[in-house]
């Protein structure tokens, strides 16, 4: 069938002894040449995996089965586009970065204190009292008083850039930072009634709107980074930077699966971790995500049942979630889905036309994200929808630091904790598809 859709719009971090630290930014910002250059690789790429899969399917008609030769072709033509798209990624994401998170001129002199004091405290261990007494005139209830001190303004923006920046499955959803241990929000169900009246009929009284109780699910991060007491002696390093750097890093590796994956226990409830049922919109209870399952046991399917299911799962999608919607799935099973066609012989599966445009999957973006499971029975291989309002991660305000110049002599241990969560705001905001079983 033809598709014709609508219009839209952890760990420590290894020890460092010496000026050569590892930056976030990588090796630097990319050239518009060297991303033209792997788009029209990727083009280049695909046009040869349409005439060999082509040439696939066509033996398949005819014969029942393909070559050896011909399935090794697009295999490895297969591996090659994947290999161009994640070198794609990479670039467009060493491009975006910022190049700081400083604020110059516009620190407060309270901020600038805090940010002396702490570094004086991180480099030598001095002045715990004086930072100390910043942070209680500052009325700041984040760190109790033997609970270590926060980091500077600066670094915490630094770290939430950087995870903004390097968490893939965090650039999925919506985040909002808090003061306090818990969040919740009231979420709308709807439900007001309305009825037909005459001029002068009776006008009784209708049913109010539902309303449901949200709550976060919280966890603790942290990280401890170990620096040489002599890098710390050394005032040509950025200690802010670096420090910010290793721990953005670390909480960047751990956090993301928690998000998509998480059981609620010392860590978020993570999105494919809530309940799930086969009911539509209207019959489903809140709270609870619709998982359609695959058009074969153990797989996709055949083209052209693989090809409706994946259609199936767009149209259970309310108009107004597919404005803004993407599919989720990993490496492998964009390897798979490239295969499939159209009934019109069109390829469902198209690369990037241009630099910060990702490929389609049936004209809505695809994700290609490591952390989702393989298509395998009983896995949620593939997500569609709109993520942002389905989700939401929450992260409590501050990063505590201590300070630790005795566990690991030489070096200087710097223990950071940071608080996160996620919250579900709307199930009807994204599909699963489910791999069936049988």
């Amino acid at each position: 069938m033809s598709y014709n859709r609508e219009t839209r719009n952890a760990s420590a971090r290894p020890v460092v002894t010496g000026l050569q630290t590892r930056s976030a930014s990588g090796e630097g910002g990319s050239s518009p040449a060297e991303l033209r250059g792997i788009i029209e690789n990727i083009n280049r790429t695909f046009g040869e995996f349409r005439s060999q899969n082509d040439q696939r399917l066509q033996q398949l008609e005819q014969r029942g089965s393909s070559d050896v030769v011909t399935e090794d072709a697009v295999n490895r033509i297969n591996q090659e586009l994947t290999r161009l798209s994640n070198e794609l990624r990479e670039v467009e994401t060493r491009s975006n970065r910022p190049g700081g998170s400083g604020t110059g001129n516009q620190d407060s002199p309270e901020r600038v204190e805090h940010r002396s004091a702490w570094d004086a405290w991180a480099r030598r261990g001095a002045g715990e009292h004086e930072l100390r007494s910043i942070e209680r005139r500052a009325n700041t209830t984040l760190v109790p008083e033997d609970g270590g001190f926060l980091v500077p303004d600066t670094v915490d923006r630094n770290i939430l850039d950087i995870l903004g920046d390097q968490s893939t499955v965090r650039s999925l959803f919506t985040s909002i930072t808090v003061s306090a241990d818990s969040y919740k929000r009231l979420v709308g169900l709807h439900g007001t009634g309305a009825g037909w009246v005459g001029e002068t009929d009776a006008r009784p009284a209708t049913n109010g709107p539902q309303f449901g109780e949200a709550e976060a699910s919280f966890g603790e991060l942290y990280a401890n980074p170990q620096i040489s007491q002599r890098l710390l002696d050394d005032s040509a390093l950025d200690l802010e930077s670096y420090i910010g750097n290793e721990i953005a890093l670390a909480f960047a590796d751990t956090e993301g699966p928690a998000y998509l994956f998480g059981d609620g226990v010392k860590k978020p409830k993570g999105l494919f971790s809530q309940a799930t049922s086969a009911q539509t919109d209207k019959e489903r209870p809140y709270g609870t995500f619709q998982a359609l399952d695959s058009a074969a046991a153990n797989g996709l399917g055949a083209n052209s049942a693989a090809t409706d299911r994946l259609i199936d799962v767009i149209y259970s999608t309310r108009s107004v979630f597919r404005q803004n919607a993407r599919w989720l799935m990993n490496g492998l099973t964009v390897s798979a889905v490239r295969k499939l066609k159209d009934g019109q012989g069109n390829y469902l599966w198209q690369p990037s036309a241009q630099a910060g445009e990702p490929a389609s999957l049936l004209n809505y973006p695809v994700s290609d994200m490591e952390e989702m499971p393989d298509v395998a029975a009983g896995n949620i291989a593939i997500a569609f929808g709109s993520f942002q309002r389905a989700y939401q991660i929450v992260d409590r305000m501050g990063i505590r630091t201590l300070r630790d110049p005795y566990t690991n002599k030489p070096y200087v241990g710097f223990y950071a904790t940071k608080r996160t969560g996620g919250v579900v705001l709307d199930t009807r905001a994204v599909k699963f598809l489910k791999i069936a079983s049988t």
